[in-house]
């Protein structure tokens, strides 16, 4: 028998803002739409091939050294890396994606605050538009999200093309959406991290995810109480068990926004690509977004047409064998949780998600970075000019006309038929 609350409590979790995140203090890189240019200058003759062994023949990534010049920050020393191991051995290209380090050998060197960004090279995305636009509605949805903007980089006076600039999930990012002093762990829900109750033990969970903080205390206790609260709870007792354990309403929010992007590079898909903080505050865990590059529909491991994910089921899960989410199939079985997940859908279709807003926000981006992807040219660009302008409108291939590759459905039918379908689904919230 599923849960019930009461209407008042439904009205609290839909209309408050997910994971009570704090607004990040302003940041010149993330103020406003910009194209920001980037120089990086290496000053090893061999810093490619260094760059490639810094990155593949070490346990963990090592950084290069070199300059970095922003506007007006300079600086001799910063740690730079290749990131993203998929999406480095697909890409053909020398357009690869960045990992930066300010302070990987200068004790406390920052950018504003900041001491970790990511160029992403924007691999999978002929429109350059997907990772900025999602993270957009992340943002709006309430969730404690990444800001997003774009680069121009440069490397040794080269034009390498156009990147987004990525926030980290780190300590900075932390104590900027919870509050100053919030000390809590943070772990990545990669390699699988599906929340599955694995036993008491917590070594059992090491090599399902990432412990990103406090490492040295390897304090891995309210991960495994989270997973036996969520998965060895009866229904009716799951909202006054989970209550002190978990923000359930950031879950709900971003399961919402993954459905409605198919974004399936994500816990209901690949079980992956998401942030878990264990807040100081109040001892709750957050979910946290992360990497958007494959919404709407680019990921599919699953073999299903461009129909089938334009009428993703509003519940649906990755049904491979012996796969299991408890944190979406059990608390859609709680009528409370699965009311608010719903209205959580409806109310991101009618505002930010809707085709008309999302759309003409994806068209005033296209006009803003056009000339910058223009510019590129191979080895260092994966997509074409005619590629950038046939996104929106065009389902295509990477590699482009060698199928089977990579399925990118066009942004617009696809955009458009998602809301259709969902709108018969669950209908849309006109308020």
């Amino acid at each position: 028998m599923r849960a019930k609350l009461s209407i008042t409590f439904i009205c609290l979790l839909l209309h408050g803002v997910a994971g009570a995140a704090l607004t990040p203090p302003d940041h010149p890189l993330f103020d406003g739409d910009a194209v920001h240019e980037v120089h990086i200058t290496f000053n090893q003759e061999n810093w490619w091939h260094l760059l490639h062994v810094y990155f593949l023949e070490y346990e963990e990534p090592e950084y290069l050294a070199a300059e970095f010049d922003w506007a007006d920050v300079h600086f001799d020393s910063i740690g730079v890396r290749f990131k993203g191991m998929s999406s480095f051995q697909a890409n053909r290209t020398e357009k690869k994606s960045f990992k930066l380090d300010f302070d990987v050998f200068v004790q406390d060197q920052e950018i504003y605050g900041l001491d970790k960004l990511n160029l992403n090279c924007g691999f999978f995305d002929p429109s350059f538009v997907r990772e900025k636009c999602a993270h957009e509605i992340c943002e709006a949805a309430g969730l404690p999200s990444v800001r997003v903007n774009y680069a121009a980089l440069y490397i040794n006076d080269i034009y390498w093309g156009l990147y987004t600039v990525v926030e980290q999930v780190d300590r900075e990012f932390i104590e900027s959406r919870f509050g100053s002093g919030e000390d809590g762990n943070l772990w990545k829900g990669d390699p699988h991290g599906s929340l599955e109750y694995l036993g008491s033990s917590e070594s059992a969970y090491y090599d399902f995810y990432g412990l990103k903080t406090n490492e040295q205390e390897n304090d891995w206790f309210p991960l495994v109480e989270l997973a036996d609260g969520l998965n060895n709870t009866q229904a009716d007792e799951l909202p006054d068990v989970l209550s002190p354990l978990l923000d359930v309403n950031s879950v709900l929010v971003l399961l919402a926004v993954d459905n409605l992007l198919v974004n399936l590079d994500s816990y209901t898909g690949r079980c992956g690509n998401y942030y878990l903080y264990h807040r100081d505050l109040d001892g709750r865990f957050v979910l946290i977004n992360w990497d958007f590059n494959e919404s709407w529909g680019v990921f599919n491991q699953w073999g299903m047409t461009l129909d089938q994910l334009k009428q993703l089921d509003p519940y649906w899960v990755s049904s491979k064998p012996g796969q299991y989410r408890p944190l979406a199939e059990i608390l859609w079985e709680v009528d409370v949780y699965r009311e608010v997940y719903q209205g959580h859908l409806q109310r991101l279709m009618s505002d930010s998600a809707h085709p008309d807003t999302l759309l003409d926000r994806m068209e005033e981006l296209r006009d803003l970075i056009r000339p910058y992807v223009y510019a590129e040219v191979p080895p260092r660009s994966i997509f074409n000019p005619l590629h950038f302008e046939s996104a929106m409108s065009t389902d295509m291939y990477y590699p482009i006309g060698l199928p089977p590759g990579k399925f990118i459905p066009g942004l617009q039918g696809f955009i458009q038929e998602r809301y259709e379908y969902l709108s018969t689904q669950i209908g849309v919230d006109i308020r």
